[in-house]
Order: C-alpha cells, then structure tokens, then sequence
C-alpha cells in the first residue's frame, strides 16, 4: 500500500566552478552537484560555448537526474523536457517562442515542457544570485532543522523505525520538490525562490511523506485497491504535509507559478466540498450497484492536483475546528481522519459524508489491518 500511494561522479570542468555540496547525516546523502553542473553548462552556453552530446551524457548520468528518470516510465520524456528547455533559452530562432511562454506565464493547461522552459529562464535570469544562494547554503544545519519540524507533524507515538531515506538530490527540472520513491528532489530554483526557512518547510514536507510509509507499514497489513480509499489516502497525505509548508489558504505564493496557478489553486480549494460530494456519491452508488467498477475509478480522481487543495481544505477544516493535535494524531488512520472531517464539517456547517460512505472507509480499513491470507501460509 504504501509503495503506491507514496506516489519521483566525475564532473566536467566548465567556465565557472562551484563547489559541490555532499551531505552525509547517519546514511543520508545530500548533492547538490546535479544543479552544479547545469550551471555551469549553462554559464558557458552565455559565453557561446554549448555542450556537447557527451556533456549531456555526463550531466544525465548524474545521480539526481540519472535516479529520478529511473524511477518514472516517463523518465525519457523528462529528459527531453530538460534538454529542450535548456536549448531554447539560447537559439535565436526560437527567441518568439521562449517569450510566449514566458508571457503566458504556466497555467493549469499549460505543455509540461512550459514549466521547465519558464523555470530555466528565471535559473540564467538570476543565475549569479543562485550561485551565492548554493555556496552559502549549510546542508546539516538545513537537513537537521527539517528533520525536527517534520516530527512535531507526526502522531506521537508513531513507529518511524522503517523509515526509509533515499538521498536528497537538489536539481533543477520544473520547479517542484517531490518525494519518491528512492529519494527526495528539489528543485534548486524553488529553493532559491523561497529562502532557507522556506526551504527547510519543503524539505520537512517530502520529509512527512517518507515518514508516511514507516506509519503505513505498521499501522495496516496488507494493501487496498479501492478509489475511494485511494482518494481520502492522498488527501490526508497531502494536507498533512502542507500544515508544514503552506499552513495558510487561500495562498497568494506557489514558487515558480504566477496567477493563472494560483487562482486556480484557490478556486479549487473553496469547491472541495463539492468534490467530496462527488467522492461520496460515486463510492455509494458504486457500493448499491449502480456504476461498475470502472466508473468508480472516478473517485480517487476527488483527490486534485494530487490531493493539495482537497487535502489542504479538509485537514486545515480539522485543525481550526479540532485542533492542530487532532489533525495530526489521526494520520495513517484514515478511517479516523474521516470521522474527524465529519466532526470538523458540521462545526463548519459545510459538506458531511454520509454514513455509508463512512462505513465503507471503515471496513476498508479494517480489512487492511488483517494479515492477508498468503502472509498466513
């Protein structure tokens, strides 16, 4: 369960040197090399010196870019976007285009592609200010400061024992931190944008996420398919993170995002009840055998952009209803984390779930807490 709903060296010497950073705290690896070198490539591209096939090789092989790409099947894809966005900031024949995005700013409709484009033009807009940030950066001091606010989100008693850190890899992509599964990506430009104590809040939230799955492996025993639970799992997971790292809503700051994003982050996040209604109607109408099986996989799409507004409005409702305590102590136990957004809603008077969705949370719950019948053999 928890793998699925976790949902990503020998340097060239360029024109300007940066000193790589390389963390290590009881195993754990922090680089800072991956965005180095990028820089550095793209400091001699403004010198009129592009890199070479072999250049790219080097570059995609380091271990930020080489184990993010690993992990994704769209991982080629990736690298395509990155290459492309480094590219186009310096051909003249595309200069029309670069601006266009640039213009545009990213939206929710927006190629993938725009968010790397726009991101690298704001890297080699303030590229000088993003080498000062990076050598002055104290990786302990910054992991240490994670760590500890991470824990003061976690329940209390939680087992974190089989937590399991992959390395920190600072890079430089599309602007987003994420956690995955074999480690935690930042992008550099995102750390730059937010400063330190910014910083250390995103490091704290993907820090929550890899806490999630040591919680998960002891609180439940075997796995669950079901989109509903699927759902309520990336909302509390979500929401639970950004009480650390964007406490407040509506948000008037989203890193690398202009407007458009923010708008429509914020729109989404005040019509949550709605889509918990959504949530509620397609699971009851799925259990009194009214839709298939395959039209209920339209639940677990009630979790958007990948459960931060949704999460955000139901564990943010807990919290200034129940209390921060409340919000925290009920995480990993979803049937709970439901229960309490009841309790919390009809305080609020805003969107309740029915009791047969409640129940059939519950019940899938407890069915995970059961040892599967091949653990038994």
């Amino acid at each position: 369960m928890k793998k699925r709903f976790m949902m990503m060296l020998s340097l060239i010497v360029m024109a300007v040197s940066i000193q790589a950073q390389s963390v290590n705290r009881k195993g754990l690896r922090c680089t800072t090399e991956t965005a180095e070198q990028l820089i550095n490539m793209m400091k001699s591209a403004s010198e009129g010196v592009m890199p070479t096939e072999q250049e790219w090789e080097t570059l995609f092989n380091l271990d930020g870019y080489k184990t993010s790409f690993g992990v994704r099947k769209d991982g080629n894809e990736w690298k395509e976007n990155i290459k492309n966005a480094f590219l186009i900031q310096f051909d003249a024949n595309r200069k029309a285009e670069l601006d266009s995005i640039v213009n545009a700013g990213i939206s929710y409709e927006s190629p993938h592609f725009h968010a790397f484009a726009y991101n690298f033009h704001l890297v080699r807009k303030n590229i000088d200010v993003m080498v000062d940030f990076m050598q002055k950066l104290d990786m302990n001091k910054i992991i240490k400061k994670a760590d500890k606010m991470v824990r003061k989100y976690l329940p209390k008693n939680a087992d974190l024992s089989n937590a399991k850190f992959g390395n920190i890899h600072f890079i430089l992509w599309d602007g987003e931190g994420r956690a995955w599964t074999n480690g935690v990506y930042i992008d550099m430009n995102l750390a730059l944008l937010g400063g330190e104590e910014e910083l250390i809040r995103t490091l704290a939230h993907e820090f929550h996420h890899i806490y999630m799955d040591s919680i998960l492996s002891d609180y439940y025993k075997q796995d669950s398919k079901d989109h509903a639970l699927m759902a309520i799992c990336w909302n509390q997971q979500e929401g639970t993170a950004d009480m650390i790292s964007k406490p407040v809503m509506p948000t008037d700051k989203m890193g690398i995002y202009g407007e458009k994003i923010i708008k429509a982050y914020n729109d989404d996040y005040f019509s949550t009840p709605q889509v918990l209604q959504e949530l509620d109607s397609l699971t009851c109408q799925y259990l009194a055998g009214k839709i298939t099986k395959k039209q209920y996989r339209k639940a677990r799409e009630c979790a958007h952009f990948e459960g931060h507004t949704t999460g955000d409005y139901m564990v943010f409702l807990i919290r200034d209803q129940l209390g921060k305590k409340a919000a925290i102590e009920c995480f990993g136990d979803f049937a709970k984390f439901v229960n309490l957004y009841n309790e919390a809603a009809r305080k609020a008077n805003t969107y309740v779930f029915s009791d047969t969705f409640v129940k059939h949370i519950e019940s899938e719950c407890e069915k995970m807490r059961q040892v599967s019948n091949i653990e038994n053999h």
